[in-house]
């Protein structure tokens, strides 16, 4: 037996045959997840773009977001005082989810005390719904009649809302 440092080293290795196997895993698994974060990516947008953001809410605020950008600054200036008021009332609503997360898994259980807290949540929600109207509107009305014929068209094909009912009413008889 000789006492080549080479032949040790080549016997305390793994064996040959598993290594391609890994490398093919490795690099499976690596395509997945690089796949994925592109994937991600161009589906909903880079994240400094994207509606929540910009503090904007649903596919008004994503269509704003694809505007050029002296434009979308524009819009987004004409509706900042109540994008501020939005980002508060979504403060305040995390709050009362607290308040009420906290109600409910007190212990001895407060039925009053929980059933406050989830008017308050309530309540708090209806509030944020109305500047989120409120600030959507002043968005709308910051876009020219040109953007606010594009959207419909920007929101694609069967989610634009018909001139006419689906189904005519039936005469009766």
């Amino acid at each position: 037996m000789t006492t080549d440092p080479l032949i040790k080293l080549d016997e305390q290795s793994p064996p040959r045959h598993r290594m391609p196997w890994l490398l093919m895993a490795s690099l499976a698994f690596n395509a997945v997840l690089i796949g994925g974060l592109i994937g991600a990516f161009f589906r909903y947008g880079s994240p400094t773009l994207n509606a929540y953001a910009m503090g904007t809410s649903g596919n008004l605020g994503n269509y704003v977001a694809t505007l050029p950008s002296e434009r979308r600054t524009v819009v987004l200036r004409a509706a900042a005082d109540r994008r501020a008021v939005v980002a508060q009332q979504r403060r305040v609503v995390r709050q009362a989810r607290d308040e009420a997360h906290t109600a409910m898994t007190a212990e001895p259980f407060d039925k009053p005390a929980f059933l406050t807290a989830q008017t308050r949540l309530v309540d708090a929600e209806h509030v944020l719904r109305l500047a989120q109207r409120d600030m959507l509107a002043e968005i709308a009305g910051a876009l020219s009649p040109s953007e606010r014929k594009a959207y419909p068209k920007w929101r694609g094909p069967g989610r634009q809302p018909a001139n006419e009912p689906a189904m005519a009413p039936t005469a009766k008889p």
